[in-house]
């Protein structure tokens, strides 16, 4: 016999937590999707900055940095949050397949023999 997967109650932007805090069904939707916000910024690339310069003066503005122990930590909190409504733990994909290498498979041939980038 295969687990079925229970059904979460949507959420709004309006909801009042204070409200809801009675609703298990509700609580556990609230738990799901934060999680996923944890889970989803745990795979943030750095980034964010940008310069300008006009004639002689150059400004730039700094952005965010993601420390890996960042990333850890954003999991961590996303697998308790699901631990704690019985749901499954997202995979840890990028850090266990590493980078394919295409360089040989970019450079084609057009229909003259040109070979192009």
């Amino acid at each position: 016999m295969f687990a079925r997967p229970e059904a979460l109650c949507p959420l709004n932007t309006s909801d009042v937590i204070e409200d809801n805090a009675d609703d298990g069904n509700w609580v556990k939707a609230l738990k799901y999707a934060t999680s996923t916000l944890f889970y989803s910024a745990a795979g943030v690339f750095s980034g964010g900055s940008r310069s300008e310069q006009v004639g002689d003066v150059h400004a730039s503005q700094s952005g965010f940095t993601i420390t890996q122990s960042d990333r850890e930590y954003y999991r961590k909190v996303a697998d308790k949050l699901r631990g704690e409504i019985g749901a499954q733990v997202e995979e840890n994909v990028n850090e266990s397949t590493g980078a394919f290498d295409a360089t040989d498979k970019r450079k084609r041939t057009n229909k003259k023999g040109c070979v192009w980038n």
